[in-house]
């Protein structure tokens, strides 16, 4: 019976050690050769509410920070590596908001709730052509996120984010 328990405990560790977090992705791919990466801090975005009008910057209120990361100028083994581990990626908490595919190209919206508030929503769009991890964080409604992805669809397979 010990050493059923002592099995499990591992089985279990190994399990959470290999789980990758949304952070560990940025940190590990930020700055591989020909990445592009990107976090936009809390006061740009205070800053470029001043600029924006209309649904833009009712969309622009709820964001509190952004980060990018694009792997489109990669490797091939960079990008597969990368595929394989966004598909460990932990997503307990996420909820899916929508899947999308186009050609070879996959795109995957997840988002965290809590009372009807988005408090967090990553995109993630990988295929041959390349790779793309974004994250949003703040106070968002649905129809926030909505907007978000709608203006994210441009028809050319990637996932463009414009305010």
């Amino acid at each position: 019976m010990k050493k059923l328990l002592i099995l499990c405990v591992m089985v279990l560790a190994c399990q959470l050690g290999s789980a990758q977090q949304v952070s560990d992705l940025f940190e590990k791919y930020a700055h591989v050769q020909n990445a592009e990466s990107v976090s936009v801090s809390p006061l740009l975005i205070k800053f470029a509410r001043l600029f924006a009008d209309g649904d833009d910057a009712r969309v622009l209120k709820g964001i509190n920070s952004l980060r990018v990361l694009d792997l489109d100028d990669c490797s091939n083994e960079v990008k597969e590596r990368f595929a394989s581990e966004a598909n460990a990626l932990e997503v307990k908490g996420y909820e899916s908001l929508m899947e999308a595919s186009k050609n070879d190209e996959k795109t995957l919206f997840l988002l965290k709730m809590k009372d009807d508030v988005v408090h967090e929503l990553l995109i993630l769009s990988g295929g041959d052509d390349g790779c793309a991890l974004i994250q949003i964080k703040g106070k968002m409604t649905l129809q926030d996120v909505v907007e978000l992805a709608e203006n994210s669809k441009k028809g050319d397979g990637h996932v463009h984010i414009n305010f």
